[in-house]
């Protein structure tokens, strides 16, 4: 099972200069993350990291603060 789910469409994401937030669960999908991040800031992306346990809603309440409206 593929664990990169977003990480194609952020691709095509990026070659829009999209303003991406990369997710990931712990530190084992970190280093998988940092390479997807890499890859969309040389594409063009703004991008950042965030890490929560996504299951939980206050596990994803501090993603909207690193993110704004255009």
């Amino acid at each position: 099972m593929r664990q990169d789910l977003g990480g194609l469409p952020s691709r095509d994401f990026a070659v829009l200069a999209a303003k991406l937030a990369i997710h990931y669960n712990s530190e084992a999908s970190k280093a998988n993350s940092e390479k997807t991040l890499t890859a969309l800031q040389e594409a063009g992306a703004e991008a950042f990291l965030f890490q929560a346990f996504s299951i939980r809603v206050n596990g994803i309440c501090p993603l909207f603060a690193g993110c704004s409206a255009p």
